[in-house]
């Protein structure tokens, strides 16, 4: 893998990463507030399994990347 490519991978890891990070205090915040109604619970609970899927997705990347450029 061109080591162009590697880094484009990572940058793309870390901005997944973030995505991930944004996805989950999103979910908590409406959780965090008192007096939410029922709804919330799902909806917070729908974005924290998407941002753990963003963050298992990064860290994929991220190993992807590292062992590209190692192999360099």
């Amino acid at each position: 893998m061109p080591t162009a490519l590697a880094l484009l991978l990572l940058l793309g890891a870390v901005l997944l990463g973030l995505l991930g990070l944004s996805l989950l205090v999103f979910s908590l915040w409406p959780l965090a507030e008192q007096g939410q109604a029922g709804g919330a619970l799902a909806a917070g609970l729908t974005f924290a399994g998407l941002s753990v899927l963003c963050l298992i997705a990064s860290g994929v990347l991220v190993r992807l990347s590292v062992r590209a450029l190692r192999r360099r």
